[in-house]
């Protein structure tokens, strides 16, 4: 028997949504999480909110049913269904709440290891629409907003059922044999309305987290992008024109992958700034998307990395060719034994070429990366900035005569420059 709990407030805003969570088993903390955030965040934004949680039922469209029969008996004018595995962004909350959609909702990753989204996107050209919606067959629950309108309409032809708590209530989610194939709850209500002429749309930029073993996340934008060959393409363009914003160090972290070893935004952010400010040439001390970006940001600027895993190294390469990059020099150098530890092998470099230096490899669990700065000392290689990722305090990250900051909020990182 499935227990709701169902909290109510009183408010005084003039829009009420009701924020509706079915829930088998526990609630992951990560849903719990954003809960609590976007409570105050909603308040903020002019919306009051109530919150019904349907606990231990294993029929989820009968407790989904229940959550809408819930909300049709309050006075909210926006249901938004969150699984209960879903964690998610504020922002992308109430962008979902600000378009002038009925139904519309976010796609999360399924839990495989190969890519995936529960969306029934259309035959044919994905085109987005002037508010970035996309207009699909159909979309999973996990996290949608509907509006009062449509389930009035649709509870109008619905028929009506007990509950196993002896509540009746309006059977608007269930299965659905259709052309042959059985549609789950989700995938049937999306038919039913558009059956009746409704549209159902997806914000692709939403940002969602799927608990389970572990963590899988990522938005549908740059899931596309990929199948579709246009990774990293736009906003390494805008990059390159000047025009980005801290959007596209997002999208950028999404489509390369390499999770959780690819650099973050912050950092991302921080190697094109240096990267416009310096001329010659600079050095990475490992590969990967902030090689590209550099890249892009400073076309007469160019870059040598050094990668000790040779298909890495590769993979850059190509990722540079494709993109057009012609700035890029990757340099394989296997990892070799110094007196403190290990670090790459160094190949003939223009050392006093370089105005920025770049520190994010190799593996912390296989080598020195503060070997860098004795490397640097002995080929009198005195750069006019330094970034090093994964830095703890300013005395560890970057020795005298720099002048050196902390950054980075998720992931911390020092940059420094030369007094």
């Amino acid at each position: 028997m499935g227990l709701l709990i169902h909290h109510n407030p009183a408010g005084s805003h003039s829009r009420r949504v009701f924020l509706a969570v079915p829930s088998y088993g526990p609630i992951s903390g990560h849903t719990a999480f954003s809960l609590f955030r976007a409570h105050p965040a909603l308040l903020e934004a002019g919306w009051d909110v109530e919150l019904g949680l349907l606990l231990g039922d294993c029929h989820v469209d009968d407790a989904r049913n229940s959550l809408v029969a819930d909300f049709l008996a309050s006075g909210c004018s926006d249901l938004v269904f969150i699984d209960a595995d879903i964690g998610f962004q504020n922002t992308d909350l109430l962008r979902l709440l600000s378009h002038d959609r009925d139904v519309v909702g976010g796609a999360y990753p399924k839990k495989v290891d190969i890519e995936e989204y529960p969306v029934w996107l259309p035959n044919g050209e994905l085109w987005s629409e002037a508010d970035g919606c996309i207009e699909v067959k159909g979309l999973a629950t996990g996290f949608l907003r509907i509006r009062r309108a449509v389930f009035e309409q649709l509870a109008e032809t619905a028929a009506t059922y007990t509950t196993s708590t002896g509540r009746e209530v309006r059977c608007i989610f269930e299965r659905l044999i259709v052309d042959g194939a059985r549609l789950s709850g989700d995938i049937a209500f999306c038919h039913k309305w558009r059956a009746v002429g409704g549209k159902v749309h997806v914000d692709p930029d939403c940002y969602l987290e799927h608990r389970g073993e572990k963590s899988w996340v990522g938005t549908l934008s740059s899931h596309l992008r990929k199948v579709h060959g246009l990774a990293l393409v736009g906003a390494l363009k805008r990059i390159t024109a000047g025009t980005e914003t801290d959007k596209d160090y997002f999208e950028l972290m999404m489509e390369w992958g390499n999770d959780p070893w690819s650099a973050g935004p912050e950092l991302l952010k921080a190697a094109v700034m240096v990267a416009r400010q310096v001329n010659g040439a600079a050095l990475e001390a490992g590969s990967g998307l902030t090689t590209l970006v550099m890249a892009a940001a400073n076309p007469s600027l160019i870059i040598h990395a050094l990668e000790h895993q040779s298909a890495w190294a590769a993979r850059v390469r190509e990722e540079a060719e494709r993109l057009n990059l012609d700035n890029v020099s990757v340099h394989h150098a296997p990892l070799q034994d110094y007196p403190a530890g290990k670090w790459y092998s160094v190949p003939r470099l223009p050392w006093d070429q370089f105005e920025l230096v770049l520190c994010d490899g190799p593996p912390m669990q296989e080598a020195n990366r503060r070997i860098l700065f004795g490397v640097m000392a002995t080929h009198d290689c005195r750069p006019k900035c330094l970034l090093v990722d994964d830095a703890v305090t300013e005395g560890d990250s970057i020795p005298a005569p720099y002048r050196t900051e902390i950054r980075g909020e998720l992931r911390k990182f020092a940059i420094g420059l030369r007094n």
